[in-house]
């Protein structure tokens, strides 16, 4: 694949920083409903992202990305005690947002979040 193949498929740094943007807001009026720690998860993507915009880390690696989902699922698991009902269904589907937007590299990545 040639350079400008490449950058064809890379993600433009105003296009992060809005989705940055949107998703704060759109995540900020649930947090008094949802589990604590998921807001700690949501502060980490948000550093994380903000660090990646910033181009002072790298992308975060599988083995930290494998760890973050086993501990968003046992911790689904752990505030619920089940996975059926609204609360852990709308914790589930932020939680897989969130990762999502985590290891977003490509246009593809970018448009499912």
């Amino acid at each position: 694949m040639g350079g400008a193949q490449i950058q064809r498929y890379l993600i433009p740094r105003n296009s992060q920083l809005w989705l940055l943007v949107a998703l704060s807001v759109a995540m900020a009026p649930l947090l008094r409903y949802l589990p604590v720690w998921l807001a700690g998860v949501w502060a980490l993507v948000v550093v994380w992202r903000w660090q990646l915009f910033r181009g002072r880390w790298p992308l975060p690696s599988t083995i930290f990305k494998v760890f973050l989902v086993a501990t968003t699922a046992f911790g689904l698991w752990f505030s619920f005690g089940r996975l059926q009902g609204l609360e852990p269904m709308a914790s589930l589907l932020l939680a897989a947002l969130l990762l999502k937007w985590l290891e977003q590299q490509r246009w593809r990545d970018t448009l499912l979040v």
